[in-house]
């Protein structure tokens, strides 16, 4: 550390971190003005400026060769007023352009209007001039910087500021000179802006029709409201959206047809179409369409789409579903049609399949319907038909008549008579169709015939006992049938528990005596099958790890007619303590088994 520290103040110290806290401890003007100018770290100079107050230090700062940041910091702390103007006015800040920021600070801190207009008016750099442009507020004066400023970035931001009818008067002697800024300005921006405010029809409609730039012409248009000058535009224009914005207010139907059938562009022939309520007229505009725009399907499909949204009137839908050159067309009509003889007429004869299928989806004739089933070549519009159809009678004939598979298949989905579908269950050659019928079987003896049948399918005949719920039925399918998956059906649909314990006691397979023990729940069903000699032995030891009675168990483990093994088994299960001493002194074996 150097000696001379001890006789340095600290804010002049050679450590610049001591330096930097004496800056941020002081208030005296004077040495953190000297900080300021002196300092040779840009940290501990600007720290100085944020503390300075005396303005005439930070006017020096802010018009100094110091580093830019400084001087920015030193500009945001003025507030004498002279001097910010000061600083503005300075010439030798003219010539530098990296001190524009200080300026522009300094502008921004002004309020007062006729020093605003001074700089505005006066100030060499233009930068200047439009900040302070930017805060008058005195359209008085605002007119006079337009009429004397040559700067069109300037004019542009005065237009946009008044507002005042009466002063716009004033700016353009009765539009004289909005007119002239609409003509003869360069900058688009600025034409479009003074058209803005423009009232005056002979002018607007002058540049509507030749200025260069449609941006301008688009503005000038939306102005007019003369209908003769904007079909003129509407027609004649080179540019599409000058074109669409003529129209948006045009009224006559003829005019407006005309340009539907001939404008090159399919955005301005929408904006027509949706002009357009003479429902005539949008049908003859229709059939141009449909005769002539092929080129492009998709501009083809959205001008039809146009057309058909504003039509309404159900004759002239008809019309265009049966008789239209556009299959789109057709469809878009069939949608909106409400008569069923014209849709029936496009369901049965139009030549396109979507058509059809679209007018099927809303016919409601059954006669119809049956002979679109009948005749179309068309699996897939056969199929929506009878979806459609609600007459029984006629879905019966086509449930068991029609060739195609499907289509019964269809019909026998909205089939509601049990003996219909009864009959169509036991005879149909499609498995997929004998399910559906059998699915929608309610009658217990017409499914109990079906699943006895050896002439049906086995597949039918399985989904016949899953309906069932006849027990004495399903009970004899259980014992008799010849098919062991069939009575494995069966037996889980089977509640009957005498019937189940019978099948347990009688039946040879032992997949079945199982599946039928599996469903036993009875106490002297299970009794019975414990106690039976002719039930193999596992099966009545299973009955008895099924019983839970201590009664039954008891007579169960002393009866000496019953083999030892199913007697132990009913043994170990008994918690009755006196019915297992009475076992022990009566049936020793038991009891020594038991041990």
């Amino acid at each position: 550390m150097s000696l001379l520290n001890f006789f340095r103040p600290n804010w002049k110290h050679s450590d610049k971190k001591v330096r930097l806290r004496a800056a941020e401890g002081l208030d005296n003007q004077k040495k953190l003005a000297w900080i300021a100018w002196n300092d040779s770290e840009e940290d501990i100079r600007k720290t100085a400026v944020k503390k300075l107050e005396d303005q005439n230090f930070l006017t020096e700062i802010a018009g100094s060769n110091m580093s830019y940041d400084v001087r920015c910091k030193a500009a945001e702390r003025l507030k004498n007023r002279d001097l910010l103007v000061k600083i503005i006015k300075e010439e030798t800040l003219m010539e530098d352009d990296t001190v524009f920021n200080i300026r522009r600070e300094a502008v921004k801190k002004l309020v007062d209007q006729n020093i605003l207009a001074d700089i505005a008016k006066n100030a060499k750099d233009k930068r200047i001039r439009l900040e302070a442009v930017k805060k008058l507020k005195n359209q008085t004066i605002l007119v006079d910087i337009f009429k004397n400023d040559k700067c069109l970035d300037i004019h542009k931001i005065i237009i946009a500021c008044i507002n005042d009818p009466a002063i716009l008067v004033n700016i353009a002697k009765s539009e004289a000179v909005l007119a002239d800024i609409a003509i003869n300005v360069k900058d688009k921006k600025i034409r479009r802006e003074a058209v803005k405010r423009m009232k005056d029809q002979t002018i607007l409609a002058n540049i509507a029709i030749n200025d260069e730039s449609w941006y301008v012409r688009q503005e000038a248009v939306k102005k007019l409201g003369d209908q003769a000058a904007r079909a003129n535009i509407a027609k004649n224009d080179k540019d599409e959206f000058v074109r669409r914005e003529a129209v948006e207010k045009l009224e006559d139907q003829t005019i407006l047809a005309d340009i539907a059938r001939n404008d090159e562009s399919s955005y301005v022939r929408k904006g027509v179409i949706a002009r357009i309520k003479d429902q005539a007229i949008l049908r003859a505009i229709l059939v141009n369409i449909s005769k002539n725009d092929k080129d492009d399907p998709d501009v083809h499909e959205k001008l039809i789409s146009c057309v058909m949204y504003r039509i309404k009137d159900q004759a002239i839908l008809a019309d265009i579903a049966i008789n239209d050159a556009s299959s789109y067309a057709r469809l878009e009509a069939v949608k909106k049609l409400e008569n069923q003889s014209a849709l029936a007429d496009s369901a049965k004869n139009d030549e396109d399949v979507f058509v059809r299928q679209e007018a099927v989806e809303r016919l409601e004739d059954q006669t119809a319907l049956a002979d679109i089933v009948k005749n179309d070549k068309d699996r897939r519009i056969r199929q929506e038909a009878v979806k459609r159809m609600k007459d029984q009678t006629i879905l019966a004939d086509i449930a068991r008549n029609d060739k195609d598979s499907s289509i019964r298949h269809e019909a026998v989905k909205k089939l509601q008579d049990q003996d219909t579908l009864a009959d169509i269950a036991k005879n149909d050659k499609s498995v997929h169709i004998l399910k559906e019928a059998v699915n929608k079987l309610e009658d217990q003896a017409a499914l109990a015939d079906i699943a006895k049948n050896d002439e049906v399918s086995f597949w039918v005949r399985r989904e016949a006992v899953k309906r069932l719920e006849d027990q004495f039925t399903l009970a004899d399918i259980a014992r008799n049938d010849r098919d062991l998956s069939i009575r494995h059906e069966a037996l889980k649909k089977l509640h009957n528990q005498a019937a189940l314990a019978d099948i347990i006691i009688s039946d040879e397979d032992s997949s079945i005596r199982q599946e039928a023990l599996k469903r036993v729940k009875d106490r002297a069903a299970l009794a019975n099958i414990a106690k039976n000699n002719g039930v193999p032995v596992h099966d009545r030891i299973e009955a008895v790890n099924k019983l839970e009675d201590q009664a039954a168990l008891a007579d169960i483990a002393g009866n000496d007619e019953i083999i030892i093994w199913i007697r132990q088994k009913a043994a170990k299960k008994l918690k009755d303590q006196p019915a297992l001493d009475d076992i022990a002194k009566t049936h020793e074996a038991v009891l020594i088994n038991l041990i």
